[in-house]
């Protein structure tokens, strides 16, 4: 059986070396080389217009900062994958893009935040805090948003502000809005209604003190005014939501007034803004009249004129038992400085009142005899003007009120001027006990302390 051939010739070898052509491997290597280098060209060319779209214009000084090592470590990511980001073939090619596009797209989110912060910082921010009055008036709040607002926007706390976030506090109530108020209430004097006279029988006089009362409509409009003042001065409605605690320690006299004008206690914030309002008032509660001499009915007057009788007899046992040289001596005067230690004391156990020409101030009236009143009247034209004592809460300025009109409070700033303490007790001594009596007592207290005392200086 024939044996099949291939074909092939016999002499194949028979006649010197064979020769291949290699140029079409050759060829196919540099279009791949070709073809590689244009995939990294371009691949360069789009991450490179990437990276010029990462500028830190418009952003915030450390926000920047922040853009400028992402894009380092970013462009220093795409420069050791840039084999597998120029080949779409690569198996990691698709790991590869995703982690740089991941990385670019957060860099522009950086960038648009920050300068979106920028925008509002001008708008919002700048505006409250470079005006230290306005930023005194913040809430604490908003203090906290506007330093949160100032962050890195990649801190873990950064919160962008919002204009809502800008909150002031509210106004207080000022000595102006006091003005204003009082102004109104001046409108609504009431009536003095007169009490039952206090009569002093070492000095004959009598008093008589009246308490001022309101209407229905006057009550009526206090009323409206308190709810008004709640609902429309958040200040004013601060203090009386604080006034309305019952452990404030005023509000047993807030509700104490208004008891006094409505006959119960305060139930809500109208009642107890409504009791505020009354004591803003710029008319006294109640009027002490001037000293006068006490009225007597007939009953009265035959047991004084008895009285007096007495005393008269009692007189001449007296001087005949002091001319024999025997007891029952005239007893000696009370020191200037106890009188006027006892005086005060009793002042400051009392209720303090407000005084138009210091409304910050508190007062206390002195419970001082017609004697003293004496030393202190002033003539005005026909008027004698006797003037209620007041001592400060320190018990170291007493401010004498002449009243023009004491009904409306009315009082003469000119002659209603302060003086110390010590000068009371000077005039004390020296007017009422005499100038013997303060020597005697300056020297007696020289004596006792072994330091010279100016005369009618209080004790301490």
């Amino acid at each position: 059986m024939p044996q099949q051939g291939y074909g092939l010739p016999s002499n194949l070898y028979a006649g010197g070396a064979v020769r291949l052509d290699s140029s079409p491997i050759a060829n196919e290597y540099m279009n791949l080389l070709a073809h590689q280098n244009a995939q990294q060209a371009a691949s360069s060319k789009y991450y490179g217009e990437l990276g010029s779209r990462l500028t830190p214009t418009g952003m915030i000084d450390e926000d920047a900062k922040d853009l400028m090592n992402q894009k380092n470590d970013w462009q220093a990511f795409n420069m050791q994958n840039k084999g597998i980001l120029a080949n779409p073939r690569n198996p990691h090619y698709a790991d590869a893009y995703t982690e740089s596009m991941q990385r670019y797209n957060k860099m522009q989110d950086l960038i648009e935040r920050s300068k979106n912060k920028s925008t509002s910082a001008q708008r919002l921010i700048k505006p409250v805090v470079e005006d230290p009055k306005k930023y005194e008036l913040l809430t604490d709040d908003a203090k906290d948003k506007i330093h949160l607002a100032g962050l890195p926007v990649n801190h873990p706390q950064y919160r962008p502000i919002q204009a809502d976030d800008i909150q002031f506090k509210e106004k207080p109530f000022s000595t102006t809005d006091q003005a204003q108020l009082q102004k109104v209430l001046f409108e609504h004097k009431g009536d003095l209604v007169p009490g039952e006279p206090v009569r002093d029988p070492k000095t004959g006089t009598q008093t008589v003190t009246s308490t001022r009362r309101f209407g229905s409509d006057d009550l009526n409009s206090f009323r409206s005014i308190g709810q008004m003042m709640l609902n429309s001065h958040g200040g004013w409605r601060q203090t009386v939501e604080g006034a309305m605690n019952p452990t404030n320690p005023d509000f047993a006299t807030h509700n104490a007034t208004f008891k006094q004008h409505f006959g119960r206690d305060i139930q809500d914030a109208n009642d107890m803004s409504t009791a505020m309002v009354l004591e803003n008032h710029p008319l006294p509660m109640t009027v002490t009249s001037q000293p006068k001499a006490i009225t007597y009915s007939l009953p009265e007057k035959s047991a004084a004129t008895q009285s007096r009788q007495i005393n008269v007899n009692q007189q001449k046992i007296n001087q005949k038992q002091q001319a024999a040289g025997q007891g029952n001596t005239e007893p000696e005067p009370m020191p200037a400085h106890e009188y006027v230690n006892g005086i005060v004391n009793t002042a400051l156990s009392g209720k303090p009142v407000g005084l138009s020409s210091d409304p910050n101030g508190k007062y206390y009236k002195l419970p001082v005899d017609a004697d003293i009143l004496k030393h202190y009247t002033r003539i005005d034209g026909k008027d004698k003007l006797v003037p209620d004592l007041m001592i400060s809460a320190d018990g170291k300025t007493i401010k004498p009120l002449y009243y023009k009109d004491r009904v409306n409070g009315v009082v003469d700033a000119k002659l209603s001027q302060p003086f110390t303490r010590e000068e009371f007790e000077s005039t004390v001594g020296s007017k009422v006990y005499g100038k013997k009596q303060v020597l005697k007592e300056a020297s007696a207290l020289q004596q006792t302390t072994g330091k010279k005392q100016i005369p009618g200086w209080h004790s301490q």
